[in-house]
């Protein structure tokens, strides 16, 4: 009665237009100072969210093994989950954030450094939502594609953690201590120990 390949393709592009609404919504009366970002990103981060859907739609209607292949079920449900949690960890996240928020392609100094809610466990929780999101999309498809998808949206999420950092250092000088006490990308987990 159902077609299940339908509702996973329905489901992948929903998942796609929740984070895109999410991660770009912004409001634009918040004139904020710019900072030095990875202005590439931009075109890079649109490479990903077009070529990772376009792999998660192909994996479920493609028949080649060797390319795409959708693993067993329990890894599909495993990975619409994390991507379900994903886009609920970018909402709360976006939430605490509030004026605070810009995309780190177009990085704006903030207001003030935000450590409650989802920050208190994570300095970056809208990085790792979107890292969690490809990892989920990995999970569902077992398309090895996606693996280098997550390797250069990781190496773009460090870089511009990294920048971000800096210039909060600089104009909050109690972020030091924020940052030794609370892990950059997974939660317990410290990348770089400053």
């Amino acid at each position: 009665m159902f077609d299940e390949n339908l509702i996973l393709a329905i489901y992948f592009v929903s998942i796609a237009l929740a984070n895109r609404v999410l991660y770009f919504y912004n409001d634009s009366k918040n004139k904020r100072k710019r900072i030095d970002s990875l202005k590439s990103f931009v075109y890079v981060q649109k490479y990903l969210r077009f070529s990772t859907l376009t792999i998660a739609l192909l994996s479920i209607y493609s028949h080649s093994s060797w390319l795409y292949k959708i693993p067993g079920i329990q890894y599909v449900f495993t990975g619409a989950s994390l991507c379900a949690l994903s886009i609920i960890i970018l909402f709360i996240a976006r939430f605490n954030l509030n004026d605070n928020y810009s995309p780190c392609y177009d990085m704006k100094a903030p207001k003030d450094f935000i450590h409650h809610g989802v920050y208190k466990i994570i300095r970056h929780p809208i990085y790792f939502s979107n890292l969690l999101l490809v990892l989920g999309v990995f999970l569902a498809t077992g398309s090895a594609w996606i693996i280098v998808n997550f390797s250069i949206l990781f190496i773009y999420y460090l870089v511009s953690a990294i920048k971000e950092e800096n210039q909060l250092i600089k104009k909050f000088p109690k972020y030091k201590r924020y940052q030794a006490g609370t892990s950059m990308f997974i939660p317990g987990y410290k990348i770089i120990k400053k």
